[in-house]
């Protein structure tokens, strides 16, 4: 498990290197920003989420990070964040197009849309496991899958851009 946990450490280290945001002509909840790495630890079950997104004048733009070490092997994805809203009970809904990226099983995430809904606001802090859609087909901003996970290490800032 050691091993694994460091590949998947070195994979988010890689990703933020090598891939730059992008940006999209839709957001809700203008100027806000969301910062920060969530890591949910459950017995055999590893998950890490990385985001560095913000919606200002309409725009969104960012990039994400997802890693999941289960005993079956590791499943990872880095996308660019098209899409970031807050609403009025504190969650955060984001979604965009995974750059690069494969589950456990080979089924490969390259293009496909994602999206996360994050309990950013107080404590404790959670977040869905993604939904996944052919490139296109999922709306914006539409939220995670509604399977949470606690945040046992790390967290997320939200705030004003």
């Amino acid at each position: 498990m050691r091993r694994a946990i460091a590949a998947a450490c070195a994979f988010l280290a890689l990703a933020g290197l090598s891939t730059g945001p992008s940006t999209a002509a839709w957001a809700d909840g203008a100027g806000l920003r969301l910062d920060g790495s969530g890591v949910s630890y459950l017995g055999s079950d590893l998950r890490i989420l990385s985001v560095d997104a913000h919606a200002d004048a309409g725009v969104a733009s960012g990039i994400t990070s997802f890693v999941h070490v289960a005993p079956a092997g590791v499943s990872r994805f880095v996308g660019t964040v098209a899409c970031f809203r807050r609403d009025g009970d504190g969650e955060v809904q984001f979604s965009g197009q995974v750059l690069d990226g494969a589950t456990a099983a080979g089924v490969v995430l390259t293009g496909k849309d994602f999206s996360f809904t994050l309990e950013a606001d107080g404590r404790p802090q959670a977040f869905s496991l993604p939904s996944f859609a052919d490139a296109g087909t999922q709306g914006g901003c539409s939220g995670g899958s509604v399977q949470r996970v606690a945040v046992t290490f790390g967290g997320f800032v939200l705030g004003e851009a």
